[in-house]
């Protein structure tokens, strides 16, 4: 609230209170036979004071001697033309120079005064108001053709000298249409100027069609393509982080092309996924990982990004739909909001061809504060020695002090070329586009690469048209294992941190120093022994046809196809523990992804008098088809073949396996827009969706929505609320659904099963795939919306404020089943369950300056979001775990709530513990909360310690134009978040005492000399009770950090010049953080639906230097 004030003052100053900065501006002046024009320039760059002034009324290469020490600038004028023929007028900022009508004595000059004969002028005065009579202070009134021009004062006056009694004045003003007039002699003269229809005239993308953006009744929020363009991401969703109110993007993995985890509006199911629907130009595509894991015996690494396979310089918008009026036209697929990606198209013109480079160089952004190989034997061979053991010989060496982060991260390259070809004429257009793209990983032996390109094709003439869209890419992973999977399998990061300094690097003989007696491999063995590269060729095509059938009436087929194919191979040699131990390990996964869309729609668009309505109606088909393989093998002769040859190792421990999988929906959708008098909105929609996941019976869901819209400025009794150009309100109610559940969860099928013998003979036998659940139908979330956008002083204030309230109701659930069944679990819709999400957005721009040479311009969003699980028939759902955090869903609390021990501090010396719930605690050790009074720390004493929802998110960005420079800086923040902290959980309960820990908690630990109650003496913590999720464990996650700082110039350029535009920029992403988080990044919460920082791969910072030229 305080930034948003904030806001608003600067803006107001900036309209109001510029006159004041004359009576306040001291000027320092200390020149020898300078010219005026140099003095001049002086002012300018020292001040904010601005010169306007024709050429001939001014001797600009008159010479002067002048020293002035802190005088108002009107005491330095005076000294600089009191006796010339130059007079002088100070209008805010801008200082007005003109010829005076009676000629002055020249001044004695050092050099040969040069006077130039001057015309007549003739002086214009004059009243700009808005159309309801209402003066528009600071309006902007320039003679065209020259930097003659003043500003209006507060009450809308002005007056301008002009050359001729024919000139023209151009008068601008923010939020209103510029208008010239010609002055024909006049002396005085009124204009009134009209309200800028441009923001609200802008198209926005909505669901199946477009909407004006003044007749938006849902709640859907835009990014320009042009807001994206220099950033280094590698992917879309990256770079929407932080930009948008009511959607939390955060990374899953800093790796190259790694995932990111989308919520608009919170987490809505308790099983499926909670990650939005994508259609990129119109089709809805799948965005999940096709491929999860690197194969047997290998580290996880986060699934990479689908949406690495589109190139981010051919975005030309994104809108996100948000709440139920908006998705509802999407129907199942909706319940979790929906990202609409349009790429760029081709324009009417000339060809023009443009290229864009960028090269940059990474580096980890924050590493893990462990403890160095001195701190590692004092610290940990005092513990051990408390406990009754000691450091092995081969860990006390602490001259080795090995960096182990040092050894395994990299300063990494990066390199960006984007090139495009656009044009066409009224019928055809085009736009063509090729990318190439190779980031180096900052882990060794990491990184990414694209290759990719698009044709986009549109043909129209008379009431047809026609046009193709054709994405196509090939992406390359290089992947170094960095998963929290333990021991001998552990990946290159968590090896790494669990590694003490005193370890060496390499053996006397130059081989890797293998620690087996931590249970650990060598980090590099890892990183050089494990060769893991995935592909992923993706093609997107788009063929749509369109005729106007009749008057208003326009029909539309399109023919959709998404198809991906992936592989991946991996192979862990004999330079690792593993490796050596299996005689390697080989794998090949592939998998292939086919979706087809078909859609038939109907447009109509018409006006009857004071009545506007448009609609759309049709019919989709989507068809998806999912084929899975993988092979393994181990015992090869050596490493040579590694993966070229699976036969080649030990028949006897070949591993195959294959999965099919596809589903179809069908669809019948309807929406409808009416507009009375511009003023009265109404949207209303209506989707049926059959899915083939479901059983007969259940097959079909019904979605409607209802939206309303009231523009309050156009109603007469606004008119005296001048300030205000722009007020709507709106209300949208709707219900939208989400099926996410395997394929076939519903319906009885059967896998290879035992073996059996019939007649001396055998025979493969089949078994039951799942317990099928035929009465499984839609989880349904409805979700009610008021909403306001406002437009204020003219549009220097815009934005819009929402609030929400979102129900999901018979949650999808895998539920356990008896262990007798054969089966963990099976696919349920939780009886009388629901989750609720409620919260408010923010989103504001606001112009706090503009001139001719200088522009500020704010975006600020905010959101808070509260998610509650209102119903669960009764239930506690607790997912208990001796690895990753425990979690819980009951009633009252947030989902995935963190459920653990409460602490009350440390047992101290003198402490009581004979009649406490630890009677065997000693000093130094976690005190737990007895929460039932019972005298028994237990399971039954957990309780909710957090959850991973912050309290609000917010992002804040402020662009500056100087000349040709520009500069914009981002930070973003998330306050109120709590996170499972893996690194400090193996503080505090390591798997093997002798291995690394965090600094801060070992050095700072409890001890008779330093009695602290923030951490216990980590002596025997086997002995402490409770698990691994506690109080200590779960760790505040909040974060402000400054995202981003581009500077960027813009070159003029001569009109004649073949270069058509020329640009460069220079980029720095993740500069710098404040948090109280330990791990590498606060805002890395590994995948699914508890997140948890298990050793991720590190959040990078990156410096990128970019061109950008036209021709």
């Amino acid at each position: 609230m305080k930034l948003t004030t904030l806001l608003l003052m600067t803006t107001l100053f900036g309209l109001y209170a510029n006159d004041s900065y004359a009576q306040k501006t001291k000027v320092t002046l200390n020149v020898k036979n300078a010219t005026v024009r140099n003095v001049i320039d002086n002012i300018e760059s020292s001040t904010d004071f601005r010169f306007i002034y024709k050429t001939k009324d001014v001797d600009l290469e008159h010479k002067i001697s002048l020293r002035v020490s802190k005088e108002s600038i009107k005491k330095v004028l005076e000294s600089l033309f009191g006796n010339t023929n130059t007079v002088y007028k100070v209008r805010g900022t801008h200082i007005i120079l003109r010829r005076s009508l009676k000629e002055q004595p020249s001044p004695e000059t050092i050099l040969e005064d040069i006077l130039i004969d001057r015309g007549q002028d003739f002086t214009v005065t004059g009243t700009i108001t808005d159309g309801n009579g209402m003066p528009l202070s600071g309006a902007n009134i320039v003679e065209k053709g020259t930097v003659n021009g003043v500003t209006a004062d507060f009450d809308g006056n002005f007056s301008l000298s002009v050359a001729d009694v024919d000139a023209v004045l151009v008068v601008s003003y923010i939020g209103f249409a510029t208008k010239e007039v010609s002055v024909n002699g006049r002396n005085s003269i009124a204009v009134s100027l009209e309200e800028s229809a441009a923001a609200l005239e802008e198209i926005v993308v909505v669901g199946y069609g477009t909407q004006k953006k003044k007749d938006l009744t849902g709640a859907v929020s835009s990014v320009d393509g042009e807001d994206i363009q220099n950033s280094a991401k590698t992917s879309i969703d990256q770079m929407l982080q932080g930009k948008v109110a009511g959607v939390r993007i955060s990374q899953t993995s800093g790796q190259p092309g790694g995932g990111v985890s989308i919520r608009i509006r919170g987490n809505s199911s308790l099983n499926t996924s909670n990650e939005p629907l994508y259609v990129i130009d119109g089709m809805p595509i799948d965005n999940s990982a096709a491929i999860t894991d690197n194969g047997p015996n290998i580290s996880s690494s986060a699934p990479t990004n689908p949406l690495n396979t589109i190139n981010p310089q051919d975005i030309e918008s994104i809108q996100v739909l948000k709440d139920a009026s908006a998705t509802a036209i999407y129907g199942s697929r909706g319940a979790n909001g929906v990202i609409l990606i349009t790429t760029k198209s081709g324009k009417e013109g000339r060809l023009k061809i443009d290229y864009s480079t960028s090269v940059g160089i990474q580096k980890v952004a924050n590493p893990l504060n462990v403890l160095d190989g001195n701190e590692y034997v004092e610290n940990i061979g005092d513990i051990l020695s408390q406990s009754g053991s000691s450091l092995q010989p081969e860990l006390s060496n602490s001259a080795n002090n090995v960096d182990w982060q040092d050894q395994i991260f990299r300063s990494a390259a990066t390199l960006q070329h984007n090139l495009s070809l656009s044009g066409g004429s009224a019928e055809n257009k085009y736009f063509a586009s090729f990318n190439y793209t190779d980031q180096e990983g900052i882990l060794i032996g990491s990184g990414f690469k694209r290759y990719g390109g698009r044709l986009n094709w549109k043909h129209t003439k008379d009431k047809f048209s026609a046009s193709v869209n054709i994405n196509t890419s090939l992406t390359e992973d290089d992947i170094t294992p960095h998963g929290s999977s333990g021991n001998f399998d552990g990946g290159v990061i968590s090896t790494a941190v669990f590694l003490p300094g005193t370890v060496p690097v390499y053996n006397s003989d130059g081989s890797y120093f293998k620690p087996r007696i931590l249970d650990l491999d060598n980090p590099l063995s890892i990183a050089n022994g494990i060769d893991v590269k995935g592909s992923t060729n993706r093609t997107l095509v788009n063929l749509k046809t369109s005729y106007e059938v009749l008057r208003n009436v326009e029909a539309s087929i399109s023919l959709n196809a998404d198809n991906i194919y992936s592989k991946k191979n991996a192979y862990r040699s004999r330079l690792t523990i593993v490796g050596e131990e299996s005689g390697g390990v080989a794998s090949i996964i592939t998998s292939k992804s086919s979706n087809y869309v078909l859609e038939a729609l109907l447009n109509y668009k018409n006006s009857f008098g004071d009545h506007s309505v448009s609609g759309v109606a049709g019919y989709t088909y989507q068809k998806n088809d999912f084929q899975w393989s993988s092979s393994s093998a181990r015992g090869f002769i050596g490493d040579e073949v590694k993966t070229d040859d699976l036969s080649s190792g030990d028949p006897a421990l070949n591993q195959v396996g294959s999965l099919r999988t596809s589903d179809a929906l069908l669809s019948y959708l309807s929406r409808i827009n009416y507009s009375y008098l511009d003023k009265l909105l109404v949207t209303a929609s209506f989707r049926a969706d059959g899915s083939s996941r479901l059983a007969e019976g259940r097959k079909w869901g019904y979605f409607p929505s209802f939206s309303l819209g009231y523009r309050l400025t156009q109603e007469p009794f606004m008119e005296s609320l001048s300030f205000i150009n722009n007020l709507k309100a709106r209300l949208g109610w709707g219900q939208i659904g989400n099926v996410r559940t395997p394929a076939s969860a519903a319906i009885a099928s059967f896998v290879a099963g035992s073996s059996a013998v019939f007649n001396n003979e055998t025979k493969a036998g089949l078994t039951p795939a799942r317990i099928p659940n035929p009465d499984l139908k839609w989880e349904t979330t409805e979700q009610l919306n008021i909403g306001m956008d406002f437009g204020l002083f003219g549009s220097r204030i815009n934005g819009s404020v929402d609030a929400y309230n979102k129900k999901t109701k018979d949650l999808l659930f895998q539920e356990p089943v008896p262990p007798q069944t054969g089966f963990d679990n099976w696919w349920v819709n939780l009886p009388d369950s629901e989750i609720t999400n409620t919260g408010i957005e923010l989103s504001l721009n606001t112009i706090n300056v503009k001139s001719d040479k200088f522009n500020w311009e704010s975006d600020l969003n905010f959101t808070s979001n509260r998610n509650k699980i209102t119903k669960l028939d009764g239930r506690e759902i607790i997912i208990s775990s001796d690895v990753v955090a425990t979690v819980a869903n009951i009633e009252g609390e947030a989902a995935f709530s963190y459920y653990g021990l409460e602490k009350v501090g440390i047992w101290q010396i003198g402490d009581n513990t004979a009649g406490s719930a630890q009677p065997t605690a000693v000093p130094g050790q976690p005190k737990w909360k007895d929460q039932n009074n019972d005298g028994v720390i237990n399971a039954d004493d957990r309780v909710i310690l957090g959850n991973p929802y912050p309290d609000f998110t917010w992002g804040l960005n402020n662009s500056f134009s100087y000349g040709g420079f520009d500069l914009s800086i981002f930070i973003e923040g998330v306050q109120g978040v709590d996170l499972f902290n893996t690194q400090l959980a193996n503080t505090y309960f390591p798997f093997n005492n002798s291995r690394n820990r965090f600094a801060e908690p070992i050095v700072n630990r409890w001890t008779p000399d330093n009695p602290t109650n923030e951490w216990p003496s980590f002596v025997d913590p086997s002995s402490y009770g409770g698990d691994l999720t506690n109080a200590f464990t779960i760790q505040d996650a909040s974060f402000v950090r400054l995202k981003n700082v581009t500077l960027g110039y813009n070159f003029n350029l001569k009109e004649s010049s073949a270069i058509r535009s020329l640009s460069a920029h220079i980029s720095g992403e993740n500069l710098a953080i404040s948090t109280d988080y330990y791990g590498y990044d606060a805002d890395l919460g590994g995948t699914g639906n508890s997140r948890l920082d298990a050793n991720s791969y590190p959040t990078s910072r990156t410096f990128s230097l970019g061109i950008n030229i036209g021709f």
